[in-house]
């Protein structure tokens, strides 16, 4: 799937249209079709701002 939320519902909009049912899980609730690297890499994410913010002294 691309990483462009827009190019990835018409890539899974295109899917579906052919008859593939993962593609229209997807397009009904993405969150549960999204893959486990996705959510892993979110969680990284959300993990190193959290740090960041942590870190910073106010001003």
């Amino acid at each position: 799937m691309p990483r462009d939320p827009k190019k990835a519902r018409e890539t899974a909009q295109l899917g579906c249209d052919r008859g593939d049912r993962e593609a229209c899980g997807w397009l009904k609730n993405p969150a549960l079709h999204t893959p486990k690297w996705v959510k892993e890499r979110e969680q990284r994410l959300a993990k190193r701002k959290a740090r960041g913010a942590a870190t910073k002294e106010p001003r």
